[in-house]
């Protein structure tokens, strides 16, 4: 349930961006309001944690079946749309790449080609003519690509690049780029990571990291809805590996795949690197039978802190690493919503998953709960086999300092490829184009959209670190076609998209100041 939400609510922005950047007079608003409406209901207090009876999961998974074909099928109506608006002329078998974060994002995109022939991918170029960094997988071509923030980019194929070395190696006990080096023991489990830019160690000496332990889960009352901390006061057991193989070897990206084994459940895990990230990515899938029980996984880190931070809508909370009081006690289990972080001044180490909720960072070890097997009020919850993403993003200076928080956005909401039809028409967007961006990496656009009452368009920015600050929001092209600016006016206004007050805007662009954790939500007049 928590997995099909988060899915539904990025599908749900994905779209409403999409259609906002179109003739908003096709804005498919009933559609929208109505997929909401069933997203909302079923976050209803015994819906989506876990805790209602059996009956209540089919339904809901029904709806929310039906809601993503509904989704799927309206963000593809918009891909329609756009790709008739992109200047296709001179470009051999492109691909549009849409990107719906406010920042610009150079990373690996999956383009889905359909020949099997490695000989037959790529290469590949980018709109500048430049030829870019590629790899061939099992189902596409890796490209390194630059897509502007809340824009598109078009790619094709074209000039072939000589790949230069990156430094990224792997072998079955081994993944390294030019950031680090993962060493993995014999049980499968990473022995050590080393950061070689700051040259040092990220977990704690003699440390076993992403280890799974299954603990007895057994609470005195309540299965589904509660964690007792006593769970704690027994060693948990551990499955064993069976099998690892490298899956992927490249110069962009390297893959090891493990399986591992335990009487109740199975677990296949692709342990992956890129060449220029630090981000350590775990594709994982578990086929669970398990009774009473739950299933972590472990990364004892040498960081040094007593509170650690985890991310919650449109900001984050800190939370104590130790026990030290009654209070502190009870926050054994916390949640977080894309991840959570603990760092000193100089160094921190952050987790980051794709639909997973309860965190423990107590003392050095920070524990994501993956499963658990309640047999009240639903006998048959979670009985059968998940797929799910985690990370682990060492980092150089404390939160503030580093790219968690854009990390873990892009985790989640990856770059859209789309495939788009032949087009001349002399009113065509450029092939490379951003339509809004801000100028402070605290500072994110979480929704555009139409406005209830009118035809403007809202967009909701916040700010994420927990600072004050002054930013620059600018609408680079934003709006326009065959050069004619559709930006007329923009208004400050309330949550319920009330009581306006303009802002100058100048150059195409707009000044803001936040507060702390402050969220403002502006209205586009158009022309």
């Amino acid at each position: 349930m928590k997995k099909q939400n988060r899915r539904m609510e990025q599908l749900l922005r994905e779209v409403e961006l999409a259609w906002a950047m179109l003739p908003l007079n096709r804005y498919p608003a009933k559609a929208l309001e109505e997929a909401w409406k069933v997203v909302l209901l079923n976050q209803f207090h015994d819906i989506i944690p876990g805790s209602s009876i059996n009956r209540v999961y089919r339904e809901a998974h029904e709806q929310y079946s039906e809601v993503e074909q509904t989704l799927t099928d309206l963000l593809a109506a918009a891909d329609n749309e756009w790709q008739r608006g992109i200047q296709t002329r001179g470009f051999s078998s492109p691909y549009l790449l849409r990107n719906s974060l406010s920042w610009d994002r150079d990373e690996l995109v999956l383009i889905p080609e359909k020949s099997r022939s490695a000989a037959n991918r790529g290469p590949w170029t980018t709109p500048a003519g430049d030829a870019a960094l590629s790899q061939p997988t099992r189902t596409g071509t890796l490209v390194q690509i630059k897509v502007p923030a809340m824009g598109y980019s078009l790619i094709s194929k074209g000039k072939s690049r000589e790949q230069a070395s990156t430094g990224l190696r792997i072998s079955k006990n081994i993944l390294q780029n030019k950031l680090l080096k993962v060493e993995f023991a014999a049980n499968g489990c990473i022995r050590r990571i080393f950061d070689k830019s700051e040259s040092r160690d990220v977990l704690l000496p003699g440390a076993m990291a992403n280890q799974f332990c299954l603990f007895e889960d057994q609470p005195l009352a309540f299965h589904a809805w509660d964690i007792d901390a006593f769970y704690m006061e027994v060693a948990p057991s551990h499955p064993k590996l069976v099998n690892t193989e490298i899956i992927e070897q490249g110069p962009l990206r390297a893959s090891l795949q493990q399986t591992w084994q335990a009487p109740n459940y199975d677990i296949v895990q692709t342990v992956s690197l890129t060449h220029d990230s630090r981000l350590i990515t775990f594709d994982t899938r578990v086929d669970w039978r398990e009774s009473n029980h739950m299933l972590r996984v472990e990364f004892p880190v040498d960081v040094h802190a007593t509170s650690a931070n985890y991310e919650i809508q449109f900001g984050h909370v800190s939370r104590p690493t130790h026990m030290n009081t009654s209070w502190d006690m009870a926050k054994f289990e916390v949640v977080a919503h894309k991840w959570a972080d603990i760092s000193q001044p100089n160094y921190g180490v952050a987790i980051i998953n794709d639909c997973k909720y309860g965190h423990q960072i107590q003392g050095n070890t920070i524990s994501l709960n993956l499963l658990r097997s309640p047999k009240l009020p639903d006998p048959e919850a979670d009985m059968h086999t998940h797929q799910f993403r985690y990370a682990v993003l060492p980092h150089p200076g404390d939160l503030h300092h580093s790219d968690v928080i854009q990390q873990a956005h892009q985790f989640n909401i990856p770059i859209r490829v789309v495939k788009p039809e032949a087009t001349r028409s002399r009113n065509a967007y450029l092939v490379d184009n951003s339509f809004i961006s801000v100028d402070c990496a605290n500072v994110i656009i979480d929704t555009v959209k139409k406005a209830e009452d009118d035809r403007s368009i809202i967009v909701r920015v916040y700010e994420a670190f927990g600072t004050d600050c002054s930013c620059q929001m600018h609408f680079q092209n934003a709006g326009k076609k065959a050069g004619r600016k559709i930006v007329q006016q923009i208004q400050l206004v309330s949550m319920l998209e009330y009581q306006g007050q303009d802002i100058e805007m100048r150059n195409n662009a707009i000044r803001l100041s936040f507060k702390p954790f402050e969220i403002t939500t502006l209205k586009l007049i158009m022309s």
